[in-house]
């Protein structure tokens, strides 16, 4: 079971000087299949200058979410950490869609363009089948993406293993 928690902290400076800080923590329990290791490296990732992931579950999942979404800021950079949230959130189903075609589609000479245009001429029951193994795919994968937006604000967002980005600043923390 891994292990992850991120929290938004109030710091008082000086006499006038407060300002916010995010703490996170995470085991380093790395998963890859029915496989588990603990590398030295830590699960967390930069996702700009001040915003950062945590992950947990499939690191292979991450690793191709996290190179997708550094490479979208790359041309279009952003401080907003929601914004980054549903990036890292598109690129997570991204992931999932392109291993779940290739496990149920690739069978049957398709791919998730190539079913969507093909259904009609195909056998119903064998689409509706297809089509429900597709939508209960699901990653054991998640993460929080948290950071400090320019203005100053801290944010925190969960990334389900279905890649649904939800915030939960107000709440100040998530595990």
């Amino acid at each position: 079971m891994t292990v992850g928690i991120v929290a938004i902290c109030r710091l008082q400076y000086g006499a006038k000087d407060t300002g916010f800080a995010i703490i996170g923590a995470s085991d380093r329990m790395l998963t890859n299949g029915d496989v588990q290791f603990e590398p030295p490296q830590m699960k967390f990732g930069a996702l700009g200058k001040r915003i950062t992931v945590v992950t947990a579950g499939e690191v292979h999942i991450h690793t191709e979410a996290l190179r997708a979404t550094q490479r979208d800021l790359l041309t279009n950079s952003s401080d907003d950490v929601n914004n980054v949230a549903e990036i890292y959130a598109a690129n997570m189903r991204a992931v999932t869609l392109r291993l779940s075609a290739q496990r149920y589609l690739a069978p049957h000479g398709l791919d998730e363009v190539s079913f969507l245009s093909a259904q009609r001429g195909m056998n119903q029951q064998l689409v509706m089948q297809l089509t429900e193994k597709m939508e209960r795919c699901d990653t054991d994968a998640e993460a929080i993406i948290a950071g400090i937006d320019n203005k100053g604000v801290p944010q925190l967002c969960y990334i389900s293993p279905r890649g649904i980005a939800t915030c939960h600043s107000d709440e100040g923390f998530r595990a």
